[in-house]
């Protein structure tokens, strides 16, 4: 494996850092795989070091757009068209992961 390729989770998902699809004021965003099937995703880091800068607010942000994002993906009354699916979040040493789905045709 490549020094600029990422595993994640006992590499359940792989990224490589020069895949980088988007960067906010919180996150890098890169394009991904899930290793046992290989589905294309988008894996979205946000440094645990910078929310801790934000504090409580912050978390309570980010557990929130989590939760809505698994509902969403959860439920059949919604239009798949209109939603981005998270497949998994976790936390790393560094990091707060979502793996969400690939959207190869532009911005979220």
């Amino acid at each position: 494996m490549s020094d600029r390729i990422k595993s994640l989770k006992d590499g359940a998902y792989e990224y490589d850092e020069k895949s980088k699809l988007g960067e906010g004021s919180f996150a890098k965003v890169y394009k991904g795989v899930i290793t046992k099937n290989k589905r294309v995703v988008a894996i979205r880091l946000l440094p645990l070091k910078l929310i801790d800068q934000y504090g409580e607010k912050i978390k309570d942000i980010i557990t929130g757009e989590v939760s809505v994002l698994k509902d969403l993906s959860l439920s059949d009354s919604i239009d798949a068209i209109f939603t981005t699916k998270i497949y998994d979040c976790f936390i790393t040493n560094n990091n707060v992961v979502m793996v969400l789905e690939f959207c190869p045709e532009g911005n979220l």
